[in-house]
């Protein structure tokens, strides 16, 4: 309980030194030293991320269209605490899966979450129950799953509309047994390496 205290505690201090940050390069700096100093917010928040399981989403569409996604898996309070908060992009295809060990009602929501995200909740019987499209970036509202979910799915908006991913759809998944920390900006996108 004391480690889940800190964690929060720190995300407030990064978004509190973010504010006072913000307010201080609109007041006193050039545009230029405003990014700077975000960037530099940015950095630590990064920092302070849990590393990440990775593994691989299956969705199986009512016409049997198949589908693989890259995740990061969330499974700790603490990685499901920050999710992809801080990230500057969501490449398609990867995303977040955050899974749980009894079913029950979840509430998401995108504080200090940079890009606009769709979210697929999975219920006990591996169907999405509920879909969100497009949640609105660094939104306070609270999105609920609709009832008792296993898991869910976070992908960048318009993913699960180009995908055909619609409620009833069957959700499954494989997790690969190592951690990484976050890359700056979220993952890399195999065309932006070469």
């Amino acid at each position: 309980m004391k480690k889940w205290l800190l964690i929060c505690m720190a995300v407030v201090f990064v978004v509190a030194c973010s504010e006072q940050e913000e307010q201080q390069a609109t007041d006193n700096t050039t545009t230029a030293e405003a990014s700077t100093d975000s960037q530099g917010v940015l950095d630590k928040a990064l920092a302070l991320m849990p590393a990440y399981g990775n593994g691989t989403v299956f969705v199986e569409l009512a016409d049997g269209t198949k589908h693989d996604i890259a995740v990061e898996i969330a499974k700790t309070p603490e990685q499901q605490a920050y999710g992809l908060m801080f990230r500057k992009s969501v490449p398609e295809n990867t995303g977040m899966l955050f899974i749980w060990d009894e079913p029950h009602p979840v509430e998401f929501w995108m504080r200090n979450t940079l890009v606009s995200l769709d979210m697929f909740f999975v219920g006990p019987d591996n169907k999405i129950i509920s879909i969100k499209k497009s949640a609105t970036p660094r939104s306070e509202e609270h999105i609920p799953s609709g009832g008792d979910v296993i898991a869910v799915v976070e992908m960048l908006s318009g993913e699960s509309s180009r995908l055909g991913i619609a409620v009833g759809d069957t959700v499954t998944w494989d997790e690969t047994p190592t951690e990484q920390k976050p890359e700056e900006g979220g993952e890399v996108s195999e065309e932006d390496k070469n």
